[in-house]
């Protein structure tokens, strides 16, 4: 048969089994592994420091991609390739966009990417944009 706990019961089990994480000392790192530990740690810097691309496909602004479908795609300039492992060339502007690989920086001016897969190359230098996005879709930015 299930025997629920009291809330009090509840507490008094918390306290005996967490009982140990009210204190804390100083380990070497060699030997945290298992621990848990006292207080947050901060980075002092981002790492990446920039804003970087979760899928591949294209740095968009995203009001450009607004009310775009299958049927009738947003038609926009490329203006460049971002490669990986190397910093953003290129800046968005408006009607364009520039293709960028997962993990890669977004371009400056660019606020959203859009999948590979809801893109159309028509290999005259326009990319035709099948989904629209919002800002920050696809991106991972530096928290502040």
């Amino acid at each position: 048969m299930l025997k629920v706990k009291t809330p009090q019961e509840a507490l008094e089990l918390i306290e005996q089994c967490f009982a140990d994480l009210k204190k804390s000392e100083e380990v070497p790192l060699a030997e945290a592994c298992g621990r848990t530990l006292a207080q947050d740690i901060r980075a002092r810097e981002y790492v990446p420091d920039f804003n970087r691309s979760t899928v591949d496909g294209y740095a968009v602004r995203a009001q450009d991609t607004f009310g775009c479908s299958d049927s009738m795609p947003a038609i926009l300039k490329k203006s460049g390739k971002v490669n990986m492992g190397m910093g953003a060339v290129v800046d968005v502007k408006a009607q364009c966009c520039a293709e960028v690989p997962t993990g890669g920086e977004v371009p400056e001016g660019a606020d959203a990417m859009v999948m590979v897969e809801y893109t159309e190359d028509y290999g005259d230098g326009t990319i035709g944009i099948l989904k629209p996005v919002a800002p920050g879709a696809n991106m991972s930015a530096m928290c502040s």
